[in-house]
């Protein structure tokens, strides 16, 4: 949903009559949602099918990609949500999914008590303080909505342009976020990933949405101010996505975009094959390591 505005948010804070603000704030944007959707239609998911999915991955190999394929352990998934203890309510109905990311993104990094990794593009996310608590290593957690600089654990300010020195840290991960980087924002974060991450170090971005064809979905109910698409990619109009930008890469813009910003960062690609047996009704997912040579 849309967020409201500060202003907003505070008076229904405040106001006695919040309860019925908000009906009537959620009723506009329904109302909304339903008039773009006669006009574009409803989401289509038919590019998210399993069939769809392994189809990308064999487009991957043929354009020279090593694409290993695993599966979860759901012994091993089930203790790793027990030791993280993140209350369900976090997450709500995306619970399951969401904690996958996590032991994804933990599998890949290793985590170690000297590392110091950064959770990017977090906002809220409790994945920071669930590192420091299992493994004892340093985090913070990056967001473009936080004040600019480092205050405390938080990093404010485009995670294309870190506040941090070159070859400070060993961790990255992006969790259902470097889609949401708009205009050049993705690659230049590579770049910027390859100047701080120490050799050895990892960036992970789980997951990595892929489709066969390079498109940009947008929710057209939105305020998009100073949103602008990449001219190579298809933008598809989304009502009730509720998100201003969501890149899907093909082949040909993940090599352009992604895997050929920086010569340090070499990539591993991982397609999960049995999401569904740990996620009730989940779709195989990519899972993209750049690891700094």
């Amino acid at each position: 949903m849309e967020r409201l505005s500060l202003g907003v948010q505070t008076a229904l804070g405040r106001s006695p009559a919040r309860g019925a603000l908000r009906r009537a704030h959620q009723r506009y944007r329904h109302a909304r949602v339903l008039l773009y959707k006669l006009r574009y239609g409803d989401v289509d998911e038919s590019e998210q099918t399993v069939d769809a999915i392994e189809s990308i991955s064999r487009q991957m190999v043929g354009q020279g990609l090593r694409v290993e394929r695993i599966q979860v352990n759901p012994a091993e998934y089930e203790a790793f949500i027990r030791a993280a203890a993140i209350p369900e309510a976090v997450y709500s109905d995306l619970y399951r999914s969401k904690l996958l990311e996590h032991f994804l993104s933990v599998q890949v990094l290793k985590p170690r008590p000297a590392d110091v990794i950064v959770d990017v593009a977090c906002f809220a996310s409790p994945f920071a303080a669930m590192l420091r608590r299992l493994y004892g290593c340093q985090t913070y957690r990056q967001d473009l909505l936080f004040p600019p600089g480092i205050h405390g654990d938080r990093i404010g300010g485009n995670a294309a342009k870190l506040p941090l020195a070159d070859a400070s840290i060993r961790g990255m991960t992006l969790h259902n976020s470097l889609e949401h980087f708009e205009g050049d924002s993705d690659s230049l974060f590579i770049r910027e990933a390859a100047r701080v991450l120490q050799p050895g170090g990892s960036v992970c971005i789980v997951p990595l949405d892929m489709s066969a064809t390079y498109s940009i979905r947008t929710d057209p109910t939105l305020r998009r101010r100073n949103l602008t698409f990449d001219e190579r990619a298809v933008v598809l109009p989304r009502p009730g996505l509720g998100q201003r930008h969501e890149r899907f890469y093909d082949v040909a813009a993940l090599q352009r975009r992604i895997l050929n910003q920086s010569s340090l960062l070499r990539p591993s690609l991982t397609l999960v094959t049995n999401v569904a047996d740990v996620c009730p009704g989940g779709k195989p997912l990519f899972v993209l390591t750049l690891e700094h040579t």
